[in-house]
């Protein structure tokens, strides 16, 4: 599958300029051939505008994209992530925390890599 990744900070703006589009994102790199429900293995389902998730078409249990990863029962917007991420890939050595926090004018956001290499807030 090929990621179609931004390559500089005004692509990234345009690509990823509302939550809607990081979901899209994030359903294109997790369910490459299609939705693909985890309760009952599935395939095909319903995306719900409203509540960003999928719903089955099988068991009518609804899933989103980010449920099993790092940004589940995240209370940040997933483009806020989305944006750290970008900051934290891009910059060389790397950014710290306080660093992060002064580019996304968040006034308290704590953030560890955890063990797999990803982000997660607490």
């Amino acid at each position: 599958m090929e990621v179609d990744y931004p390559s500089d900070i005004i692509e990234f703006s345009s690509q990823f300029s509302t939550e809607e589009a990081c979901f899209s994102y994030l359903n294109r790199i997790r369910w490459p051939k299609g939705f693909v429900c985890p309760h009952c293995l599935q395939n095909g389902g319903w995306w719900l505008e409203k509540h960003l998730r999928f719903e089955c078409k099988a068991c009518h249990r609804q899933t989103s994209p980010l449920s099993g990863t790092l940004l589940h029962r995240s209370h940040f917007p997933l483009r806020l992530w989305f944006w750290a991420a970008y900051f934290v890939s891009t910059h060389t050595p790397g950014m710290s925390a306080v660093q992060l926090q002064r580019q996304l004018s968040i006034v308290v956001l704590h953030i560890k890599l955890s063990q797999k290499g990803g982000f997660y807030s607490n």
